[in-house]
């Protein structure tokens, strides 16, 4: 019996030997528990695979996302390592080993990272994911919880816009380097207080959308590489521990000594403060000038590249030549660090051209003039040189005080009458000075004292006052104060000369108003010669019509009839000669519709006129004095003729005919009006 137990004892023992010894079809495995199923065109992780498995290697095959796949190595329990790198996966699998430390997903196509894909691996160390389809809308922020032992991370040559979030406080490395990334912001970082490296080269990286901290909490971090990115100027707020630096591939522009203290998304940062420093690539930037001082401080500093830059030789760049010639920094790429401007210097190294011949235009004698020198002004003028222009942290300084001397000049001009010429530095001779920084390449000085020896200097703001010299001031002397002009002094013609358009113009209005005084007078004459219409006393001219309602009226002045007034008196019927016919009763009465009559009439008292209005009855009893006239006749033929030397008195019944009344007023009419004519 008891041999018996043991035998089904051994045979249970031989049988779990042979299994665990046994490797899949088409795998390799070995006695170390390493399992490979390399190049097999496998589509899913099979089955059957050692469950003591340590690590396994399935890359180069075309495995995807599966219930098969996810099944057969979450049973892999003592697996610590696998490899499934260059396969066909859309998503990270779910339901890995928790015994997991190292995860190869590289050269997949995963584009999905989901909140429990990491679920319960609590004990991986390394991820790597580069060369997927990862995007930030794909990665959930909570995809890393339980990632709680990651140090290394490495997402590069995805399509990752900004730094995600939500990643684990451990890390140590961190590889987002040839992705799409813009934006780096401080929530994305501040947590990574453990990080040693940062890897964001090969991004898009803008200036603007760097916020000053975002780099400030990593205290840790001794390799930051921002490389091929798009920033134009050293990140502000870099971390005081850095160990390596590298910037190459940008479009830095220039190296200042301090960072600047504004919070514009153009605040550019400075090598002040990285002490630590032991290696610094600024290589293949755009890179002119260092400010003075920017490289104080870089006492560890080994390696230096500053090759590949378009470097202005002039004397800005005096500082970074005696620092290269002091330092014990190695410059990389020594014959690749030439000068680009001036044109005289193109081509020649950093290290070999001499310091003296690095000048610029603005310290050279002549530089600017002055001009519109008045009683207490003058205006300074230069011109910027296009060639090598002033670096960004240069700013250009006016100079000027009082000479302390009078019968002494600057210039050796022989030709200004000065005993003295000055030599040395030029605050030397100044009693007083001031300085003030300047915008454009144009500077008026306002408030000096007229008649007055003034001398003005143009320096730069890396120069100091006391060593500016001579050559780069002028003087000049202010004028006398304007005085009011004595009444018996003479005037310049010039100064009072009218502009020759308002001559012009003057003597077209004149004309213009000499002709027409011409054409007043001459209707003032032609009005005295015969009637003016429209002015003066009434007159109604006979019309041709047999309507009442139609007239025409006609005024003249009282100077044709003097001694006489008017009085219209429209003495109007209710019938027509032509309704009533030859022999009606009421033909006088009749006639008066057709009749309008004005009496002028002359009374004896010329200071007194009297003003008559005529009736039938009385019309016949005036018609034959001298002193009436009868003026107005509205008749049926509108005939005209001279008065008759008799008159028909009356018809048959006792009336003149209408016929005979009708010729005398008409000829009475044309009287009057010929007496008008005359006068």
């Amino acid at each position: 019996m008891e041999t018996t137990f043991k035998i089904l004892i051994s045979f249970t023992l031989l049988v779990n030997i042979c299994q665990a010894s046994a490797c899949v079809r088409n795998c390799r495995c070995d006695s170390r528990n390493n399992v490979y199923c390399i190049e097999n065109s496998w589509t899913f992780v099979p089955y059957g695979i050692p469950v003591e498995t340590r690590s396994l290697n399935m890359y180069r095959n075309n495995i995807t996302n599966g219930p098969t796949t996810n099944a057969n190595l979450e049973r892999l329990i003592n697996l610590k390592k696998l490899d499934m790198h260059q396969n066909d996966l859309k998503s990270f699998p779910i339901g890995l080993p928790n015994s997991l430390e190292l995860i190869y997903f590289q050269k997949n196509d995963i584009k999905y990272i989901g909140r429990n894909s990491l679920h319960g691996l609590s004990n991986l160390n390394e991820l790597h994911l580069d060369e997927n389809n990862i995007t930030n809308k794909g990665l959930s922020s909570v995809a890393f919880k339980d990632a709680t032992r990651l140090m290394e991370l490495v997402l590069t040559n995805n399509l990752l816009t900004a730094v995600p979030e939500g990643l684990p406080v451990s890390l140590r490395v961190l590889r987002l380097d040839n992705n799409l990334v813009q934006r780096v912001t401080v929530s994305a970082l501040q947590p990574l207080t453990r990080l040693i490296r940062l890897d964001l080269s090969g991004n898009s990286i803008i200036q603007n959308f760097v916020e000053p901290s975002a780099f400030l909490g990593l205290h840790r971090l001794r390799t930051l590489d921002v490389s091929a990115n798009r920033l134009t100027q050293i990140p502000k707020g870099l971390p005081d521990n850095l160990d390596e630096l590298l910037l190459s591939k940008n479009s830095i522009e220039f190296v200042y000594s301090t960072s600047s203290d504004d919070g514009s998304p153009t605040a550019h940062g400075s090598l002040s403060g990285l002490t630590m420093l032991t290696k610094l690539d600024l290589s293949s930037n755009k890179l002119q000038s260092v400010e003075y001082g920017a490289f104080d401080g870089q006492q560890r500093l080994r390696t230096c590249e500053l090759q590949n830059n378009p470097w202005q030789c002039d004397c800005y760049l005096t500082y970074l030549k005696r620092w290269l010639s002091s330092t014990t920094t190695t410059l990389s790429s020594e014959r690749n660090t030439r000068c680009s401007t001036p044109q005289a210097f193109s081509g020649v190294t950093l290290r070999n051209i001499d310091q003296e011949v690095l000048n610029c235009d603005i310290r050279e004698a002549g530089a600017f003039r002055i001009s519109d020198v008045t009683s207490n002004s003058a205006i300074l003028s230069w011109s910027n040189s296009t060639e090598t222009p002033d670096p960004a942290f240069v700013n250009i300084r006016v100079m000027s005080g009082k000479m302390s001397c009078s019968n002494c000049s600057f210039s050796d001009d022989p030709t200004n009458g000065v005993l003295t010429v000055l030599r040395g530095a030029a605050s030397d001779w100044l009693s007083t000075y001031s300085i003030v920084n300047v915008a454009g390449n144009m500077y008026k000085i306002n408030g000096l004292e007229p008649n007055r020896h003034y001398a003005v200097c143009l320096l730069d703001s890396t120069q100091d006052p006391k060593l500016v010299t001579t050559d780069q001031c002028q003087d000049f002397w202010l004028k006398e104060p304007p005085t009011t002009s004595a009444p018996n002094s003479q005037v310049d013609p010039k100064s009072n000369k009218l502009p020759l358009w308002l001559i012009v113009l003057c003597c077209v209005l004149a004309v213009l108003l000499l002709l027409a005084l011409i054409a007043v007078v001459i209707c003032r004459r032609r009005s005295r010669e015969k009637p003016v219409l429209g002015a003066g006393n009434m007159y109604t001219a006979p019309r041709l019509t047999n309507s009442r309602h139609n007239r025409q009226e006609y005024y003249f002045p009282d100077s044709y009839l003097p001694g006489f007034t008017q009085n219209s008196a429209t003495q109007r019927s209710d019938r027509t000669y032509a309704e009533v016919g030859p022999g009606g009763n009421d033909a006088a009465i009749d006639a008066m519709r057709e009749f309008d009559v004005t009496l002028m009439v002359k009374p004896n008292d010329a200071t007194a006129p009297k003003r008559l209005h005529m009736t039938q009855d009385s019309l016949s009893s005036y018609s034959s004095r001298h002193d009436t006239i009868s003026t107005n006749q509205t008749a049926a033929d509108g005939s005209r003729g001279s008065p008759p030397p008799s008159y028909e008195p009356y018809d048959s019944i006792g009336h003149r005919s209408s016929e005979s009344m009708t010729s005398r007023l008409r000829q009475d009419t044309d009287y009057v009006y010929d007496l008008l004519l005359q006068r």
